[in-house]
């Protein structure tokens, strides 16, 4: 017994099922009426197929990658500006307790004093560069975080659609 089903080129296809009857008495498959050059020709441009959608998976993932990757160098330059930070901060709190030491012994250390007020300045000005520096460094973030979320939704698209040409390429039925 065998079911009609039908090819892409409009022809029956014939496809046996399991039978007990000997080989002699097989139902001959589709690739027996079709032409030897039809089918080689068909098999080429399947094979052609899934290189050029192989080719573009890995276009993708190398794009994901490389996304990732300067995702993840953003990260990084976040997490060394935010040390940067802490390590200004803690200059800057180490200098105003030394300028209100020597704010006590105003009259003897006047000269020490005028001078960790200048250092209080500076530090507090390297305080503002580098929180300046640290928020710039996140805005910056946003989106390529947003781009790595992107090209993995662009990916999982692109891998169904590859999928399903495929299936439904010129030698799927054969």
């Amino acid at each position: 017994m065998s079911t009609v089903a039908t090819h892409p080129a409009g022809e029956p296809a014939y496809v046996p099922t399991t039978t007990s009857a000997p080989p002699e008495h097989a139902v001959p498959s589709p690739r027996d009426s079709l032409d030897p050059k039809v089918i080689k020709e068909r098999e080429k441009q399947q094979k052609h197929l899934e290189k050029d959608l192989s080719k573009e998976a890995k276009r993708d993932d190398k794009a994901l990658k490389s996304t990732m990757k300067d995702a993840d160098k953003q990260a990084k330059a976040e997490k060394k500006a935010l040390a940067a930070e802490g390590k200004s901060r803690k200059k800057l709190e180490k200098i105003s307790q030394k300028e209100q030491k020597y704010k006590a012994g105003l009259e003897k250390a006047q000269r020490k004093y005028n001078d960790e007020l200048a250092k209080l300045e500076k530090a507090r000005a390297d305080l503002d560069a580098k929180t300046r520096e640290r928020e710039a460094i996140v805005q910056q973030r946003q989106p390529a975080q947003a781009a790595v979320e992107q090209q993995k939704q662009a990916k999982a698209v692109h891998d169904a659609t590859r999928e399903e040409r495929i299936n439904n390429g010129p030698a799927a039925n054969l």
